[in-house]
């Protein structure tokens, strides 16, 4: 009777503990969730429910997949850099359960981020000589700020989401240039043709000229150049500085130094109701005051830089005829690279933002490389 009891209690355990199991099993929920570390082209998938007998699905988005089976962990190698979406499907026939998931994996450079601008403008016809109204709207990408700024016939003409005008006759193309804080660039132009009317009163006139002082008794000193504009009835106006046929700078004036040498100095200024004028000096430097030293890897074709001279950051104009992978690097005056980023350019008007605000005062040189060729433009921070 004691032996029958003992064989009575080991069934009930048997049966009691298969039970416990069974509803264990039940109430285990699938995790379709996975983690995929990048090495390279190659990626390592490692799935969180790793559990005898779940079976697992991948599809690795590049239209490669492994169908279900034992695969908790698997690795796979893309042919190409891209972002490719990675589904991964587990099923349980033990408990019923199905669970599916999905995340992105970026294979070598991520693409820059994609942002937008347009221009709209208004215009009364009915008033002679009223300017044209040109509206910037940016769509930024995920972008926290933005930098707009506008050209007339290639001309820089203003900054900023607004743009106040007074158009000559003719065809006008008026351009918005985006640059945002992630480095991605856009523009957009409209064409605006201006009809010749004889009702049309001559726009404003207004003037400028320039000062310049040097103080030759003192080593390395730059030549300070001060504008003074009249502007009549315009309400703002826009400076920029060339020596000898090249952007020096924009503002109302120019600190610069100079080798040996012949120069010619001009300022131009551009109102807002569109009056024009420009104003040039020759000076002539004899000795060696204020020679900068030009680093030797930096020999290429000059461009320009504007604001120059400038505080926190400068902004370099390229134009590409194909999308290239830019270099950019900063010199200081003894030679050694003290900034460097690389930017996507695209085909077109690239506005390359520098930043100068970890770099004291001084005079700096900007290099930008792309294939085979070297571009150089030089800044002055203040």
């Amino acid at each position: 009777m004691f032996m029958k009891n003992k064989v009575y209690t080991f069934i009930l355990m048997i049966f009691c503990c298969g039970l416990w199991t069974a509803r264990a099993q039940d109430s285990t929920a699938c995790n379709a969730q996975f983690t995929a570390p990048v090495s390279g082209n190659t990626v390592f998938f490692r799935a969180a429910d790793s559990v005898a007998g779940v079976q697992h699905f991948w599809n690795f988005g590049d239209t490669s997949q492994l169908g279900f089976g034992p695969y908790p962990v698997v690795t796979h190698t893309y042919s190409h850099s891209g972002v490719y979406r990675v589904i991964h499907l587990v099923r349980d026939s033990a408990t019923g359960c199905n669970d599916s998931t999905s995340q992105l994996v970026t294979i070598g450079t991520p693409p820059p981020p994609q942002c937008s601008v347009s221009v709209t403008y208004s215009h009364d016809s009915s008033q002679p000589n009223q300017p044209y109204f040109f509206f910037a709207q940016a769509s930024l990408a995920g972008a926290t700020s933005d930098s707009v700024t506008w050209t007339v016939n290639d001309t820089l003409v203003g900054r900023g989401d607004t743009l106040v005008r007074v158009l000559h006759n003719g065809l006008n193309t008026v351009c918005a240039n985006l640059v945002t804080n992630l480095g991605c660039q856009s523009e957009a132009c409209v064409s605006v043709i201006v009809g010749d009317t004889t009702t049309t009163p001559p726009p404003p006139s207004c003037s400028i000229g320039f000062t310049y002082s040097h103080d030759s008794t003192q080593a390395n000193q730059p030549y300070t150049f001060m504008a003074s504009a009249a502007i009549g009835a315009a309400t703002s106006d826009s400076i920029t500085w060339t020596v000898n046929d090249t952007l020096a700078g924009t503002g109302i004036s120019l600190t610069r130094a100079f080798a040996p040498g012949t120069y010619t100095v001009c300022a131009a200024l551009i109102t807002n109701l569109g009056c024009e004028s420009t104003f040039c000096q020759t000076i002539t430097v004899t000795d060696t005051t204020g020679v900068p030293v030009t680093p030797p890897d930096t020999a290429g074709q000059l461009i320009r830089c504007f604001p120059n001279p400038a505080y926190s950051s400068t902004n370099v104009i390229l134009r590409l005829d194909k999308e290239e992978v830019i270099y950019v690097r900063v010199y200081n005056s003894m030679g050694s690279e003290v900034e460097q980023k690389t930017v996507s350019g695209f085909a077109g008007t690239n506005i390359i933002r520098v930043p100068l605000g970890s770099l004291q005062q001084g005079i700096y040189y900007i290099q930008l490389q792309y294939g085979n060729e070297i571009k150089r433009s030089r800044i002055q921070k203040l």
